[in-house]
């Protein structure tokens, strides 16, 4: 997020978390609601794309192997 300090990102990306899972989606099959997991990293000016999405990856993996339905900062 631009202009948004780690912090700040953290705010949002919980937010998003947690109205994703209140969300009751309609299907033909039924009625269903999920959720999400979100990990979440701040770009260094001295790595690569590689390496920030690496991260990233990686705190998202913390947080399903944690629980699931979480926003991981990394």
């Amino acid at each position: 997020m631009l202009n948004t300090d780690l912090s700040g990102s953290a705010r949002v990306a919980e937010r998003i978390r947690e109205e994703f899972a209140q969300k009751i989606f309609d299907s033909p099959a039924g009625a269903f609601s999920s959720s999400i997991s979100i990990g979440l990293v701040a770009f260094r000016d001295t790595e690569t794309v590689h390496e920030l999405i690496t991260r990233a990856d990686q705190a998202l993996y913390r947080a399903k192997t944690e629980g699931r339905n979480r926003t991981v900062v990394g």
